[in-house]
């Protein structure tokens, strides 16, 4: 599917002027223009230049194409209609263009996220891997991949971000640090990657702010593309849908316990206990050590953490 915001227009531009400008062409102006006419002769701009064999038609220098242009930038950028091929306008890519999700958020303000909702666990494309990372395979068989909500929370903030690459397929690898703490975050299936988020880089905060959408991570192709993602997903022991939403849940409670038994310190009667009602808080990572980060980061999110419940 396209970016509904996607236009085609035909434009003109004249190659005999110095200012190189696109205008758009419209049926009313093609009978007053004179450069569609025998008035192109006394253009200051065609007088210039000599042609060797001049049409009496309309002016030489007249050049038109097919351009695409986004409606909802304020400023019109024309890129020609031979480039659309490069461009994620035209496919299932575009629902992560900031423009694009600045417009939708527009029409339909999100809700307040809670830490186990997934604004994409609905969409059938989307699975999610045991490690807190979600992949988004589109019908041209490229995919997106990012981190869920649960492990946005976790994060809060974050410091810098960098991306390993290697030669593909790989296994796509990003570097977070937090507080101190360089975190490994690894999706667990082999990628032929096309490409970063290098925004992230200069504007960190994306990533857990907009898990989703903005703060995707990359974008590739599987290398066995013609299986389907439904297909794929099995085998792979990633999960989706209603079933993504109950396991991030029992994630949740998961991390309560965890902070409970190994991260608590007993007290003086060798009880350990919790001041915050028992369940853990989006400002957890604020409170722990960098041992205990990592511990934490280990057991829930590097690529060694245990699958996915069923």
């Amino acid at each position: 599917m396209r970016c509904p915001f996607l236009r085609e227009a035909n434009v003109k531009s004249c190659c005999a002027s110095p200012f190189k400008k696109m205008i758009i062409r419209t049926a009313e102006q093609a009978g007053s223009e004179r450069c569609s006419g025998p008035g192109w002769v006394q253009c200051p701009a065609s007088k210039q230049h000599r042609e060797e064999r001049p049409s009496a038609d309309r002016c030489p220098f007249l050049q038109e194409s097919l351009v695409q242009y986004c409606s909802a930038t304020p400023v019109s950028m024309y890129v020609p209609y031979s480039d659309s091929p490069h461009s994620r306008c035209g496919t299932e890519s575009h629902s992560y263009c900031e423009t694009y999700v600045s417009m939708v958020q527009a029409e339909n303000p999100p809700a307040d996220s809670h830490l186990t909702s997934c604004s994409v666990a609905d969409k059938e494309s989307v699975c999610y891997s045991h490690n807190h990372m979600w992949i988004d395979v589109h019908d041209d068989k490229s995919c997106h991949i990012g981190i869920d909500a649960f492990l946005a929370t976790f994060l809060r903030d974050i410091d810098r971000l960098s991306f390993i690459t290697s030669r593909p397929p790989c296994l796509p690898t990003a570097v977070m640090t937090v507080r101190g703490a360089d975190l490994y975050l690894t999706f667990p299936e082999r990628m032929h990657v096309t490409g970063v988020n290098a925004y992230l880089r200069v504007r960190p905060s994306n990533l857990t702010r907009h898990p989703y959408t903005l703060g995707w991570l990359f974008e590739g192709v599987r290398p066995d593309s013609s299986r389907g993602p439904t297909s794929a997903s099995v085998e792979k022991g990633l999960i989706s849908g209603h079933s993504a939403r109950q396991w991030l849940r029992q994630e949740s409670r998961r991390l309560t316990d965890f902070v409970r038994t190994e991260l608590t310190s007993p007290n003086n009667t060798g009880v350990a206990t919790m001041t915050d009602g028992g369940t853990w808080s989006e400002d957890l990572i604020t409170h722990l050590t960098r041992e205990e980060t990592l511990r934490v980061w280990s057991e829930f999110f590097s690529i060694s953490a245990g699958p996915p419940a069923s």
